[in-house]
């Protein structure tokens, strides 16, 4: 996402560390086992390339898509091996589609619009032959993390946090603020009901499955808490 051309030097350093570790088991249990080696993948929302680098490793072909093209250049160094191309998660489709499909990292939560969430659920099927795994975040997870203020201090630069999370209108805001460079990051909450409708009446996915990262695939901390991903096989 563009929001994200304030701090790419520092997401791409520290930010989603945690995440990024955990993600990796994740994507063994939901996705690599419908795929075979050499295989074609779409990262969508790919930001600075951390996971297009672990797939891309293991054998696989990583096309990336990103709004940002700081985190693009940053990702073109992480995965030299792989693809990044600019462009809307919204719009963009890929010919001819991958086999898998991923956004991680709440990607889709960044689409704050529920007709443009649709538009790109079904770009990102259409740009899939397969599968399709993604993740977002539910309503506890910006009730306890998305309200109030804080800072992290890596590698000798601080990054300060202050967020809030409207229950009314589902939109939770953080502006995030590093060595004098600021942004805010936007993201919404989605009703579970809604996606399902989306994947199975309007995109006709055969499987969905939704699986919450701590009690059924093993993610521990906080990074965990609230965190649902879907699996969606056509």
């Amino acid at each position: 996402m563009a929001q994200y051309d304030a701090f790419a030097e520092f997401y791409n350093r520290d930010w989603g560390v945690e995440y990024h570790a955990q993600l990796e088991g994740v994507l063994d249990r939901l996705l690599l086992p419908h795929l075979s080696l050499g295989d074609s993948i779409l990262d969508v929302g790919c930001g600075s390339g951390q996971v297009a680098a672990r797939l891309s490793s293991r054998g696989f072909r990583v096309t990336g898509v990103d709004e940002s093209e700081a985190m693009l250049s940053l990702a073109r160094v992480n995965a030299p091996g792989s693809t990044f191309i600019e462009g809307d998660a919204r719009t963009f489709t890929l010919e001819p589609p991958a086999v898998g499909s991923i956004a991680t990292f709440e990607t889709l939560n960044h689409i704050l619009d529920p007709v443009d969430l649709e538009s790109a659920l079904i770009a990102m099927a259409e740009s899939t032959s397969r599968i399709s795994v993604f993740d977002l975040l539910a309503e506890v997870a910006y009730n306890v993390f998305w309200n109030g203020t804080g800072t992290v201090e890596q590698g000798g630069e601080v990054c300060e946090f202050e967020s809030h999370f409207d229950v009314e209108s589902r939109i939770a805001r953080c502006r995030v603020s590093v060595g004098g460079r600021a942004t805010t990051i936007t993201e919404r909450c989605y009703d579970f009901h809604f996606v399902d409708w989306v994947l199975r009446d309007q995109i006709g996915y055969k499987h969905v499955h939704r699986f919450d990262g701590m009690r059924e695939l093993g993610m521990r901390g906080d990074i965990a808490v609230g965190r649902v991903f879907y699996q969606c096989l056509k």
